[in-house]
């Protein structure tokens, strides 16, 4: 699992992360984490894509990534990567 990890650096300073775990149901969920200031420049999706294409060989073929429906940015990334987005997953989510 740590092996899928990748992290983003800005010179010596760690500006994303994104983070494969197994679940206890048997699911890998990913997490992902990019720093405000180095957002929008294509980060989230390389992180997320090397994630994903480093777990492939060991026959994962499902990536749990859940969000917020409301983050437009995040489902962006989700769709250029080729995510099938269920929007009646979200467990839970504090109204605004």
């Amino acid at each position: 699992m740590w092996d899928a990890a990748r992290l983003a650096w800005w010179g010596e300073t760690l500006v994303g992360i994104a983070l494969p775990e197994r679940s206890g149901l048997g699911a890998w969920n990913a997490v992902l984490a990019v720093h405000p200031a180095h957002r929008r420049r294509g980060l989230a999706s390389v992180l997320l894509a090397e994630v994903a294409r480093s777990l492939q060989p060991g026959g994962v073929a499902f990536l749990n990534v859940a969000g917020s429906a409301r983050d437009a940015a995040y489902l962006g990334v989700l769709r250029r990567l080729g995510a099938s987005i269920e929007p009646d997953w979200i467990a839970w989510e504090r109204e605004a």
